[in-house]
């Protein structure tokens, strides 16, 4: 059996294409969500910012049973915030209105319009207040 020259071609190409795809996969470039697309403008490491995931909620987060998790999504709250929001909690009772938030330190106007329309309070009756 003889092989043309066409034939030899075409198993080389073959070959380099196999040998190629090969190492893009064993490289990681084949792995699915390996790509990532960014919209935000690169600065150098020294002033950039970080970035933070904020967590939009489908319902409303009630103040009064909310986990830490729940808060530390939402807008103008981290952990620490979060956490003071459940120490206020924990010592004080249940927030009666969402305006109550205000009373926690580190709080204020900014952060309560930033809440506001993601919050509520359960009443002791079982009522919501928005």
């Amino acid at each position: 059996m003889t092989v043309s020259k066409a034939e030899k071609a075409a198993i080389a190409l073959c070959a380099a294409f196999l040998i190629f795809f090969a190492g893009w996969y064993a490289h990681g470039l084949g792995r699915e969500g390996y790509y990532e697309i960014s919209t935000e403008t690169h600065r150098p490491a020294a002033t950039a910012a970080p970035t933070r995931t904020v967590f939009v909620p489908d319902v409303l987060v009630d103040l009064n049973t909310a986990a830490l998790d729940d808060l530390t999504g939402l807008p103008g709250v981290g952990e620490t915030r979060a956490q003071a929001i459940l120490d206020y909690r924990a010592h004080h009772g249940p927030f009666t209105r969402i305006e109550d938030v205000m009373n926690v330190k580190g709080v204020g106007e900014g952060i309560f319009q930033q809440l506001e329309p993601y919050v509520t309070v359960t009443t002791p009756e079982g009522g919501q207040t928005p």
